[in-house]
């Protein structure tokens, strides 16, 4: 079976990471402390092309996160709405 390694980002800048979203084929799998609104609405597009089971997204809520800047209050609404979405 020819399977392709996984690629994994340790840090990068919103634009190499929405790029990286862009070229899932098959699988997403998202790990951080926290997210942008871009690169949350990126990861629910991608969601919606690849269906609920090829995409995984794991958050730390604290609110400490968004005032160190890894992240916005509005990304994590934005992917708990899409969550909800593909849950039903």
């Amino acid at each position: 079976m020819n399977q392709e390694p996984p690629f994994v980002v340790v840090s990068q800048p919103d634009v190499s990471i929405l790029g990286q979203i862009n070229c899932a084929r098959r699988r997403l799998l998202v790990v951080a402390p926290g997210l942008t609104e871009e690169v949350a609405r990126a990861i629910a597009s991608k969601w919606q092309e690849l269906g609920r089971d090829s995409v995984r997204v794991v958050l730390d809520p604290d609110p400490d996160n968004c005032r160190l800047g890894y992240g916005d209050l509005s990304a994590l609404k934005l992917l708990q709405a899409a969550a909800a979405e593909h849950w039903r």
